[in-house]
């Protein structure tokens, strides 16, 4: 598997983690985890836990596109979790914009992706909020309750979150969207990159 993974390698440019991931050899957990013993940098297991000050020092849009989730800061020092620690170009724009050290930690893609989704998501708790709570109970099961779930669909709140759920992957560039029911809730992933990673927990 490895051998496979470094003739493709040589061909496409991309990390050997990546590529292990991508084959089903390994998975994205043990990628960061033994990134973070190869590069002397503490891993950060999910989920990923950040203090809101934390999420207010860096913007957005920066964190997206670097993949990186603030975790704690202080007056000197930012703590920050990081898919690619090797990633110079993004450590020197954090430590530009919060005029702060930035102190790295290694998480996997896909824990720094739901972290940003969860902290900085705003968007879709908005949109969730404004579901009346006769929606968010257990899923139906005579016919009224069905023929009354079919028309909620149709409301405003309803299709304004699945737009969202929608135009999102379209940004994050994913190749497709899973909805699937899991226990109480509707668990939202996109797959980007060949892996599928979870942006969103809905209401049954």
């Amino acid at each position: 598997q490895l051998e496979d993974a470094f003739s493709r390698q040589v061909g496409t440019g991309e990390r050997l983690g990546a590529l292990l991931v991508k084959s089903g050899a390994t998975d994205e957990e043990a990628v960061a985890r033994c990134l973070s013993h190869q590069l002397g940098i503490p891993y950060q297991e999910p989920p990923l836990a950040t203090d809101p000050e934390a999420l207010h020092a860096l913007q957005p849009e920066l964190a997206k596109r670097g993949q990186v989730l603030p975790l704690k800061v202080d007056q000197r020092c930012l703590r920050l979790a990081m898919a690619d620690p090797l990633d110079l170009g993004i450590l020197d724009d954090v430590q530009f914009q919060c005029g702060r050290r930035v102190e790295a930690v290694v998480a996997s893609p896909g824990a720094v992706l739901e972290g940003i989704a969860r902290g900085y998501g705003g968007e879709f708790q908005d949109l969730l909020d404004q579901l009346p709570e006769k929606w968010k109970g257990k899923g139906p099961t005579g016919e009224d309750e069905i023929s009354s779930l079919e028309r909620a669909a149709r409301s405003a709140p309803v299709v304004k979150l699945v737009d969202h759920v929608l135009s999102r992957g379209i940004q994050e560039e994913a190749s497709d969207i899973h909805i699937e029911g899991q226990g109480g809730e509707i668990r939202v992933r996109y797959r980007l990159d060949g892996v599928l990673r979870r942006v969103a927990g809905l209401p049954s």
